[in-house]
């Protein structure tokens, strides 16, 4: 008797056991399967499509990146990327005030706007994907956050601040908000009391900045000492715009660009010296002619490609016109990149 009252008992437990599973089961196929995580859409800006017709198989590689300001009647401004490598170009972020600049590895570019809802003007710097999407501000310091640069390994920027104090503090730190390695390179104030900088900071592989500060060109180490000047001041009939380091760090190139008088440029040329200052040679020159005054401190740009075979540059051609073009190293091969009427095309930069 007790040996079937336990059979049963058991035989009870295996029907639990199997109904229990059975609804689990039935339970797991009503649920749908999770859905695939789709790719990050590129943003979305009120940027006209580009339609230059760009000479891809002249450029070599990597991905080109600048801002453009469109004609008066279309009144925008924004940061186009021209992909070489797989032919294609994109607008990204609509809001520029400084830069852009593309990380060298090509995912990442920086570039200063206006701060929101900032009363005195303020401006901060910020960091956007390759396709103008995650955009984030980095910076948020009192004062007008300035001229992005990167390290060659991308792995930090440099930027500086101008406030009312004309304190201009030169920082560098990680490409995030709220980065724990910020760090002071040097209060510029201390090189020259006018304190006049033109253009972003270009840093070496062998980790030397080259900079523009009072109409001359310096080079100093990446803790801010040995402030070295490589020309002398300019001066009313001419200024130096970009310098940049070559990628093996034993160049630099710039740009003069000469006055005939307040507001008339006369000419453009392209220089390359040795990383001393020494032997300076022209590469190129482009007689201009043309009116008009640009606002901004970028407004003449240059960059060494990847590979330091080639320089792209933004040379006026006419009255508020401005194209970007490529030279290679040896001066040969002048190329016209971009060709839109009536824009303004100037910021340049290469990336792998």
């Amino acid at each position: 008797m007790r040996t079937l009252t336990l059979t049963k008992m058991i035989l009870r437990l295996i029907f639990i056991f199997v109904l229990l599973l059975a609804i689990a089961w039935s339970y797991a196929c009503e649920q749908k399967p999770e859905k695939p995580k789709e790719p990050e859409e590129p943003a979305k800006h009120k940027l006209p499509d580009l339609a230059d017709a760009i000479p891809f198989e002249r450029l070599g590689r990597g991905k080109l990146v600048f801002e453009r300001i469109g004609p008066l009647a279309n009144n925008y401004s924004g940061v186009y990327v021209v992909d070489i490598d797989n032919r294609r170009s994109w607008g990204t972020e609509s809001d520029v005030f400084d830069g852009p600049a593309v990380s060298p590895d090509g995912q990442k570019i920086a570039f200063s706007r206006l701060a929101a809802g900032a009363t005195p003007t303020l401006y901060d710097i910020h960091v956007m994907s390759i396709n103008g999407t995650n955009t984030q501000n980095i910076s948020k310091i009192d004062g007008q956050d300035r001229q992005p640069s990167w390290t060659p390994d991308s792995s930090q920027i440099l930027f500086w601040v101008e406030d009312t104090n004309l304190y201009m503090p030169l920082y560098r730190q990680s490409p995030v908000p709220n980065p724990p390695d910020r760090s002071l390179i040097i209060n510029l104030g201390t090189i020259s009391s006018r304190r006049y900088i033109e253009g972003p900071f270009s840093v070496s592989k062998n980790n030397k900045l080259v900079f523009i500060m009072d109409y001359q060109i310096y080079t100093m180490d990446f803790d801010g000492r040995n402030v070295v000047p490589l020309t002398a001041g300019a001066s009313d009939t001419y200024y130096f715009y970009s310098p940049s380091w070559s990628p093996d760090g034993q160049k630099i190139a710039y740009l003069i660009v000469f006055w005939e008088s307040y507001q008339i440029f006369k000419s453009l040329e392209l220089i390359v010296m040795n990383a001393d200052g020494s032997n300076p040679w022209s590469l190129a020159k482009f007689e201009t002619n043309a009116t008009g005054q640009w606002a901004g401190r970028n407004d003449f740009s240059l960059c060494w490609s990847p590979d330091g075979s080639k320089i792209a540059f933004n040379k006026k051609d006419g009255d508020l016109i401005s194209h970007i073009y490529l030279i290679n190293s040896d001066g040969s091969g002048l190329t016209q990149v971009t060709f839109a009427e009536s824009v303004t095309d100037r910021s340049v930069s290469w990336s792998r």
